[in-house]
């Protein structure tokens, strides 16, 4: 039986992005709390790998009598006859939250839970998956945090910036620590002319881009893995992004990493890396090189925060000063999704275990390695 309180909440929904877009518009600039929630990262990825994926989109619109109000932008996955609703972006989405207004922290998970199981049946949703969803982003907190959930298989990454970025490069390097930086950093430059470069233009970020493809294709060959950036869609969507700053290490004409990221409010959020492992340089680590760089650069420019993305890397260890903890949140609207949120959290649960159990971790890599070629 619902309590009064919950009768509060009032639940549309929407198919239609153009027709959701009014809704998305009348929420402040700051509602989108990460580059991942914008429509110009969503709208896009939607019309070219949400496409290609069967993505049917649903937009999920709440508020309250006091003008709490709460949007979501998810998509549609037909798993035979189980339909489950997740965030839009999906995996190239690193951090997944609602928009909503400050009103909307004032309400509590049973409310919460009660206006998506309604919105769920209205749309014949079994079961909803929301994963990756910080607890809190840049000091506000994340409403879904009230839902049950369980901790993601993997934590997220950040630093924040200082005006002056030699202060805080000391903070996070040891003096033995800066010194091979620059080490590194002179041994490229004994093979050529290097050069810092951000593609500020068409002609170089399309030429950027394509390295990168090239790049990430040569890495995942030498490791038996699939290449998710292979898929032509994916391409697409990455060669049109207007979301997308790319930056890039530059010997003898030749890209030696690169770095795509996008930005919000005063935050950039690092989408993806790559460094060229045939190159005689990469043994000097260009792509730390490069991200040092960046660093100073976006200090200078007045950005207070940067991360990293989701998932443990030895870089991160050393330049990030926060951990991002990740929930997930499985949620059936009736009898049908019970089955498949229970498995998805098992799933969940296992998944963390191999993330953050190093012995397990490399057992499993090897498998899937292995298994690809069989």
């Amino acid at each position: 039986m619902h309590t009064p309180k919950t009768l509060l909440l009032n639940v549309r929904i929407l198919n239609d992005a153009r027709e959701a877009h009014e809704i998305w518009a009348s929420f402040s600039e700051n509602s989108a709390k990460t580059v991942y929630q914008t429509p110009e990262f969503l709208n896009s990825w939607l019309e070219t790998v949400g496409h290609s994926d069967n993505i049917n989109p649903l937009f999920i619109f709440m508020e309250d009598v006091k003008g709490g109000k709460l949007f979501l932008p998810l998509g549609i996955k037909k798993n035979g006859v189980i339909k489950t609703a997740q965030f839009l972006g999906g995996k190239h989405a690193n951090f997944n939250i609602p928009i909503f207004n400050d009103s909307a922290l004032n309400w509590d998970g049973a409310q919460i839970k009660a206006a998506l199981v309604k919105a769920g049946k209205l749309a014949n949703i079994d079961v909803f998956s929301f994963k990756n969803q910080p607890l809190s982003w840049q000091g506000t907190d994340n409403p879904f945090a009230k839902l049950q959930s369980q901790p993601s298989p993997s934590f997220g990454y950040g630093l924040g910036l200082l005006k002056d970025p030699d202060i805080l490069i000391s903070t996070r390097l040891s003096k033995e620590g800066r010194k091979k930086l620059r080490h590194k950093e002179k041994s490229i430059s004994k093979l050529g002319n290097i050069q810092f470069l951000e593609a500020l233009n068409s002609e170089q970020y399309q030429k950027m881009l394509n390295a990168y493809f090239d790049q990430k294709s040569l890495s995942f060959n030498s490791k038996n893995l699939s290449n998710p950036f292979e898929d032509q869609y994916v391409q697409n969507w990455l060669k049109n992004a207007k979301f997308l700053r790319l930056y890039a290490i530059e010997l003898n004409g030749e890209y030696l990493s690169i770095w795509g990221v996008g930005h919000k409010n005063g935050h950039v959020s690092g989408m993806f890396t790559s460094y060229d492992i045939k190159n005689e340089a990469a043994r000097s680590s260009p792509g730390e090189v490069l991200l040092v760089w960046i660093i100073r650069k976006l200090c200078f420019e007045g950005y207070h925060s940067i991360d990293f993305g989701v998932g443990e890397a030895r870089y991160k260890d050393i330049w990030c000063d926060t951990r991002i903890e990740l929930f997930d949140t499985y949620l059936s609207t009736g009898l049908t999704g019970f089955g498949p949120a229970v498995f998805m959290k098992l799933k969940g649960r296992v998944k963390r275990f191999v993330k953050q159990s190093s012995f397990a971790s490399r057992i499993f890599n090897r498998a899937k390695s292995t298994l690809r070629f069989r």
